[in-house]
This record gives C-alpha cells, sequence and structure tokens, in this order.
C-alpha cells in the first residue's frame, strides 16, 4: 500500500473501500459454505437465512478485529499472543 500511496495510484480510502469490498464476499462464500454444511447436518430449528446472516456478522466482526488489530501491533510477536482473541470467537462461532 505504501508504494501505490506515494505514486498517486490511489488514496487510502479507495483501498480500503476496495479490501472491504473482497473481503465481504469472501467472507459471505466462507460463511455460508459453513452454514450450508452445519445447518443440514446438525438439522437446526432457526431459518437456514437467520442462521447464514448470524454467521456472516460474527465473521465481518471477526474480519474488522484482524485488521484492527494489524493497525495497532507493530511487532509480530506481539500479534502471534493475540491471536487467541481472534480465532476463538471464530471457532466457538454460534454453538
Amino acid at each position: 500500500m505504501v508504494k501505490e500511496y506515494y505514486t498517486n495510484h490511489y488514496t487510502v480510502g479507495s483501498y480500503f473501500l476496495s479490501k472491504f469490498s473482497v473481503e465481504a464476499i469472501v467472507t459471505f462464500a466462507q460463511c455460508f459454505t459453513q452454514s450450508v454444511l452445519n445447518y443440514y447436518m446438525i438439522n437446526l430449528q432457526m431459518g437456514f437465512i437467520t442462521f447464514t446472516l448470524l454467521v456472516y456478522v460474527l465473521g465481518m466482526a471477526s474480519t474488522a478485529v484482524a485488521v484492527l488489530m494489524g493497525a495497532f501491533v507493530n511487532d509480530p510477536g506481539i500479534a502471534q499472543e493475540l491471536l487467541p482473541l481472534l480465532f476463538v470467537p471464530q471457532l466457538v462461532r454460534l454453538y
């Protein structure tokens, strides 16, 4: 991002908008796949769309926390120590 910013290829806003758009699509694809598998294997009683949207919202929140953690932490060692804060909510999800 730094090289593109200094050569005026695009602004920070357009970079994050495009990054957010791609992450939103990828996160939805992952959450949809997980929802299809889990919903029918577990035979959940709630509606499929509700379940999928809940998993998607949790996935987007986890993505936001990961971006926030990447913005605040300069040392990779500290980032590794903070990884459980990011991964545990994703593993627990709605179960």
